[in-house]
């Protein structure tokens, strides 16, 4: 597929999709009208829960920073004094009015709390004192600087605060943070809800001990405003069991509608918005979950929305617009259509042409590689009728120079046949890995010079080099010269060795081959010995890449061949495979 007949199906697709959701929004627009305000509703209902949690947060937050703070202030104290406490407390519920009472309790079941009473503050104390329990009670004025005389009143015995359920949950938690919990009703009918923390290891060194406060939500600045300008929208937080936490506003149309919605939640407690009917109009209802750390306690945010101010009908003058728009795509769809019909015609007819021409030449480079590998197969079988026949011969001579000299012609040729046969057994001819190659050629020296190589180790890296076949085999050649070399003459103790190969990159096409040993070194090159005739051929070998070659001693070998080669594909991520 060509460039024009590509842009023509984008935009094919683009006036299609456009046509789909023009199409779809007349529908909706002329027959989903009713569905289009409730989810208008949906909307408004999920942007005010939003509203009433980020509030809810912000009010239980400031109250449990609050709550942490002043139990920090206890634990630090090395005694409790009750008339510090007073003041303190007193200041804090007066600069916190969603705050009734702070409790402090022990587990032992000793308690002292301050409670909000009308316009003064109740203290209550309940101390556990040889098997008896004595409770007093005594009013103080709520301003903390006044010096109002109170008496100390003696009551009968204040219930065990260990049978509460604030502080049974505070001592259960095993997390460091305040547990909250439903209380009942206030005096003036106000639901209240109780907050506490475990205070650990005190440092009176007495009992763990826990703070609780009894909180109003009602009276928070957070939750007071519990509506939202835009169609008159509010939001409420109710607990579990579908008590509201926060006042309905006496003027508002949701008066009538939160008990009907509150009865109907009740009956099914589904999260999904509901529809609810009643005389002054439609609304819709949603309720969803608001956690407390981790639902150690669970309250619900309750949205209410009256459906009359939403819905609109659309313009005909819009409606027109789109038709047109509708009408428009649908004829340029026809014409591309056709276009594109045409073009994948065309298309076709070259895919199979392709097909085609890709099929033979599949084929051709099929035969080529079967004739490749064939040929070095058969030059490999033939190396190995001379070595066999030089076998032979040796067989006839009697041990001396002779006999060596052929040994080391036989050992050639078979290292010849070596490299023909590990060209033969790799996947691709035309790109010779020479990693893989020179792995296979360096296993296979080191079994063929068993038991001298038994104690040497090498390694190779090639960098992810690859080679025509003419270079792969001249390489090879020069590899297992070197390489057998070291295998003969570099390690003549048992102690073993180390042989690098290494093949890099030097400049442009000119590369470089390293064969190094941490052997004895070489001997002097002044006066080449009869064995050293393999160096000889290296040179000769080197000179047909464009090459040259150089070998240094000390410590060790080092034989380094400068040759030219092509770049056959770009090189991969280096590897080093090291072999003992």
């Amino acid at each position: 597929m060509n460039k024009g007949d590509r842009k023509d199906q984008r935009l094919l697709a683009a006036l299609t999709g456009l046509m789909v959701l023009i199409g779809a929004y007349i529908g909706f627009s002329l027959h989903r009208e009713e569905q289009r305000r409730q989810m208008q509703a949906a909307a408004l209902m999920v942007r005010a829960q939003q509203v009433m949690k980020v509030r809810a947060d912000a009010f239980f937050t400031s109250a449990e920073e609050r709550l942490m703070q002043e139990a920090f202030t206890i634990s630090a104290q090395p005694r409790i004094d009750t008339t510090r406490l007073m003041d303190r407390w007193r200041s804090l519920m007066a600069s916190n009015w969603p705050i009734v009472g702070v409790t402090l309790a022990d587990g032992q079941g000793n308690t002292f709390g301050l409670t909000r009473s009308g316009d003064a503050l109740l203290v209550s104390t309940r101390r556990v004192q040889g098997g008896r329990i004595v409770s007093t009670e005594q009013r103080v004025p709520e301003t903390p600087g006044a010096r109002t005389q109170t008496s100390r009143v003696v009551i009968p015995p204040l219930p065990d605060p260990r049978t509460e359920g604030w502080m049974s949950k505070a001592l259960e938690n095993n997390r460091d943070v305040p547990i909250w919990a439903s209380a009942p009703v206030l005096r003036d009918g106000l639901q209240a809800m109780w907050a506490s923390y475990r205070i650990r290891t005190p440092a009176s060194g007495g009992p763990d001990q826990v703070l609780m406060f009894h909180v109003a939500p009602q009276r928070s600045e957070w939750l007071a405003d519990n509506t939202m300008h835009q169609h008159a929208m509010v939001h409420f937080l109710i607990t579990d069991d579908g008590r509201l936490l926060n006042r309905i506003p006496a003027d508002h149309w949701s008066a009538k509608a939160i008990p009907a919605a509150l009865a109907q939640w009740e009956r099914g407690r589904g999260q999904s918005p509901s529809h609810i009917a009643l005389p002054e109009g439609d609304h819709l209802l949603q309720v969803t979950p608001y956690d407390l750390n981790g639902r150690s306690l669970r309250l619900c945010t309750l949205v209410p929305a009256d459906q009359a101010p939403l819905g609109q009908r659309p313009e005909r003058r819009t409606l027109y617009a789109l038709l047109v728009m509708d009408a428009m795509g649908l004829i340029l769809c026809i014409c591309l259509w056709i276009r594109r019909g045409q073009a994948m015609d065309r298309i076709r007819r070259q895919e199979r042409r392709n097909r085609k021409q890709e099929l033979r030449l599949v084929k051709a480079l099929g035969e080529r590689e079967v004739l490749n590998r064939e040929v070095h197969h058969r030059v490999k079988n033939n190396l190995q009728i001379v070595s066999s026949l030089l076998n032979l011969q040796v067989s006839r001579l009697g041990d001396g120079p002779s006999r060596d000299e052929f040994l080391r012609g036989k050992l050639r040729i078979d290292t010849m046949a070596l490299v023909h046969h590990k060209l033969y057994g790799l996947k691709d001819l035309r790109e010779v890995d020479l990693d893989l190659f020179f792995r296979g050629l360096m296993g296979a020296l080191t079994d063929l010079y068993a038991p001298q190589s038994r104690t040497v180790s090498h390694e190779v890296h090639t960098n992810g080099i690859k080679a025509d076949q003419d270079a792969a085999i001249i390489l090879g050649m020069i590899l297992c010269e070197l390489a057998g070399n070291a295998f003969r003459h570099a390690f003549p103790y048992a102690t073993g060795g180390h042989i690098d190969v290494m093949v890099q990159v030097v400049e442009g096409d000119l590369h470089r081959l390293l064969v190094k040993d941490n052997g004895n070194g070489i001997a002097s090159m002044g006066n080449r010995k009869p064995e050293q005739l393999g160096l000889e051929i290296v040179e000769a070998l080197a000179e047909q890449l464009d090459g040259t070659f150089h070998i240094s001693t000390g410590p060790g070998t080092t034989a380094e061949v400068l040759f030219r080669m092509r770049p056959v594909a770009p090189s991969g991520t280096p590897e080093v495979k090291a072999h003992a």
